[in-house]
């Protein structure tokens, strides 16, 4: 097991490059590597391209389908070739479901199942089958549980016992236990030449077990984005910190009071990796900011841990320049307005700096679907128009017609899977 840290994605990248150019796979086996989104691995694809002049044979895969595919290759034909949990083919179990049995779900979810409103049944089956996932990856537990009769009078226990327990799907949680006794040396000839997870920003414990079980019989590479080359394992929030009695408060470190409140799911996942055992192999590549700006001075603390308390440096506090715009905060009344704002504030980087390209702008949202409609409408209809696109979108169901067809035109050009077709 191998864990490479930096505090910049564009380093993360030349350690991969470097991995893939001194330690190169025989030809014609793929690059496993394990991404949080399709954006990232393309992202990785375009910086792989220009660092070696090409960039071939990668196969970029989710968490969630790497671990099924270790599975399927361990255990074999027994596990099904794709996940009947994964919640593109648990949203239709579900659906059925509700229209099947509308009477036994009326009573908890009377305001969704309602006669006539079929298009509400749908969008709760969406939703649900990304919670189920979510329990699956965080809350295996809780998925045993209900699955050995437990949960009594809960009806997300009841509606997966009657959905999954019931007709007795395997599912990663189930296949967990199964893969960890029977994984061993035999088993490395069916297993992936090497696995590289990219800055993937947590996994569940059980994943980290069943990886680092994994990384006893072939490479395994974890790209990690650390915001500090200090050891940070230990910090809580003050806001934890006084939670514990007087006498313990003193033993307690803040470190950085913006790293220990808003990393506390990247501190857990390092731990959890870092824990692991025989204990991993590590390097880091940090790039110092400097503190010439807002953004560099913030960025320089978390780096070195620094500005648990006020004046840490003894120097007076940092006051921005007039010319300092590093770091800006826009007040919109609306998100069309944000979005617009969005979009002049783009536009005038392009004009001030005639080295930035779009290419190099990324905007992060935590609700995509909420505004990818605006991003359309202001960027699409622009006077000055700007290239852009969406990532990461859950499209609305109407989108699924479409989908569908498209599924249906591609079957004579592809391969007739049994588990494909009737999904």
């Amino acid at each position: 097991l191998h864990l490479h840290h930096s505090n910049r994605l564009e380093h993360l990248a030349s350690l991969f490059a470097s991995l893939v150019q001194v330690e190169p796979l025989p030809p014609f086996v793929p690059e496993k590597v394990v991404v949080q989104n399709a954006g990232m691995g393309r992202w990785l694809s375009l910086q792989l391209a220009q660092q070696q002049g090409i960039a071939a044979d990668l196969a970029f895969l989710f968490p969630a389908e790497i671990v099924w595919e270790l599975m399927r290759a361990v255990l074999g034909e027994t596990v099904p070739l794709h996940d009947p949990c994964a919640p593109k083919l648990l949203r239709w179990r579900l659906l059925q479901a509700f229209l099947e049995q509308p009477e036994r779900w009326r009573a908890s979810l009377g305001h969704y199942l309602r006669e006539g409103q079929e298009g509400n049944a749908w969008q709760l089956a969406q939703q649900l089958a990304r919670v189920y996932d979510s329990y699956l990856f965080f809350r295996p537990d809780w998925i045993r549980s209900w699955e050995q009769g437990g949960g009594g009078a809960d009806w997300q226990a009841q509606l997966w016992q009657a959905v999954v327990g019931d007709k007795a799907l395997e599912h990663s949680v189930n296949l967990h236990q199964r893969f960890m006794r029977t994984l061993g040396p035999e088993s490395r000839a069916e297993l992936p030449a090497r696995i590289s997870f990219f800055s993937v920003p947590a996994l569940s414990p059980a994943y980290i077990e069943l990886v680092n079980q994994v990384a006893q019989h072939v490479d395994v590479h974890f790209f990690i984005m650390n915001p500090s080359d200090e050891y940070w394992g230990d910090i809580e929030s003050e806001k934890r910190r006084i939670r514990f009695v007087p006498e313990e408060q003193a033993y307690i470190s803040v470190g950085n009071p913006l790293l220990a409140s808003w990393g506390r799911q990247g501190r857990d996942f390092i731990e959890n990796l870092r824990n692991a055992e025989p204990y991993p192999q590590e390097t880091g590549l940090f790039a110092d900011p400097g503190d010439d700006t807002v953004l560099h001075r913030i960025q320089q603390d978390i780096l070195n841990l620094a500005g648990e308390t006020a004046g840490q440096r003894g120097e007076q506090p940092l006051v921005p320049s007039g010319r300092d715009d590093s770091l800006r905060i826009h007040a919109c009344h609306s998100p069309t307005r944000e979005v617009e704002v969005l979009y002049d504030q783009i536009l005038a980087a392009l004009e001030a700096d005639g080295s930035l390209t779009p290419a190099d702008i990324v905007v992060m949202s935590p609700e995509v679907g909420t505004y990818a409609p605006l991003i359309e409408a202001v960027f699409g209809g622009a006077a000055v128009e700007l290239p852009f696109s969406i990532a990461d979108q859950r499209y609305p169901g109407n989108h699924n017609l479409v989908a569908a067809t498209r599924q249906l035109l591609a079957l004579p050009q592809g391969r007739f899977e049994a588990e494909s077709v009737f999904a």
